[in-house]
């Protein structure tokens, strides 16, 4: 199918599939995103016939998911000659069905093996591998909750945004476009591009908003795609929140506004999750504005059937509040 439009090809497998009850005709490139995740799905459903070109057989998606059994019971095809159509035995449909587990072991091996600060960026090479993909950021939310920030490494040079020796920080204020979107209604957004599809999926653990995972593909991605692409996301979510007890990398990210003495006091006496979303209940609690403010706090702690919550608002301002509240919710602690 490398010669045909999409479409014809699409048609084309179609009209196969319906005919001979096997599920999928898979042609052209297996670097294609859409033809490898729709490898995939039929691969899971238990029948295949794949008819790739030559020159792709040493491919990932080939060399992973597919060995060929001519039809006919013939010797496998040479390389350089044209596949006859090969059914794809039952194990090896057994076995891609752990294809996107595979990945995800991947996600946390590669993120238990790099350094805290490095393991974003361990984590999404995994995945940028996986979906062929030309660029993969993590984009944090910044505290002041109008905004998106990318933090990049750049040791040769300056970027666009704050730095602090080799690492920048990018701000995206929010606009009402795609990223805010995505972020505000916690849903996927798919953006076009020129020659390049963008997806942005919200990297949440129990309505916590830490950021978007954005994602730059060469192909238009389907629904099974922008799906996998979220459960994804959420993965990543975990990675973040392990490796940010670490590091300052993330919070100094997230502080796009310089705090005080008594908001840095009073940081710390807040939980480390702002949100929570449980069965039986959904707590958020928010600070404004978060860089200046001394001796207001919440605090909550979540018994097997009760829920502890207390709101702090210390006399006075700046440090001396501060001081106060950090008495107050300790005690309370």
């Amino acid at each position: 199918g490398d010669e045909q439009p999409a479409a014809t090809s699409r048609a084309a497998a179609s009209t196969a599939a319906t005919r001979t009850g096997l599920g999928l005709i898979a042609t052209g490139n297996p670097s294609n995103t859409r033809l490898r995740m729709a490898a995939g799905r039929a691969l899971r459903r238990g029948s295949i016939i794949a008819c790739p070109s030559a020159r792709y057989r040493h491919s990932s998606v080939v060399a992973n998911y597919m060995q060929y059994r001519p039809v006919d019971g013939g010797d496998p095809p040479a390389p350089g000659l044209a596949h006859k159509a090969a059914v794809l035995p039952a194990e090896y449909a057994r076995g891609v069905e752990y294809s996107e587990q595979a990945v995800l072991t991947g996600m946390l091996q590669s993120a238990e093996d790099a350094a805290p600060v490095q393991a974003v960026e361990a984590v999404t090479g995994v995945i940028a591998t996986a979906l062929n993909a030309r660029g993969v950021s993590l984009l944090i939310a910044d505290l002041s909750g109008r905004a998106l920030v990318r933090l990049t490494h750049q040791p040769a040079g300056g970027g666009p945004g704050r730095r602090h020796d080799e690492e920048d920080a990018e701000v995206l204020p929010f606009d009402g476009g795609p990223h805010e979107r995505a972020l505000r209604q916690q849903a996927p957004q798919v953006v076009p591009g020129d020659g390049t599809w963008t997806v942005l999926a919200p990297v949440t653990d129990r309505g916590e908003a830490i950021g978007l995972l954005e994602i730059d593909l060469p192909d238009e991605p389907d629904d099974d795609v922008v799906n996998w692409v979220a459960r994804t996301a959420h993965a990543l979510a975990f990675v973040v929140i392990a490796n940010r007890r670490h590091t300052d990398l993330f919070e100094w990210g997230q502080r796009t506004t310089p705090f005080t003495l008594s908001a840095e006091i009073q940081r710390r006496l807040l939980p480390a999750s702002f949100t929570c979303e449980a069965g039986a209940f959904a707590l958020s609690g928010w600070l404004e504005p978060a860089a200046s403010v001394g001796g207001d706090t919440f605090d909550y702690s979540l018994a097997r059937d009760l829920l502890h919550l207390s709101v702090t608002d210390a006399m006075g301002h700046g440090v001396a509040s501060a001081l106060t509240a950090t008495l107050g919710v300790g005690s309370l602690r």
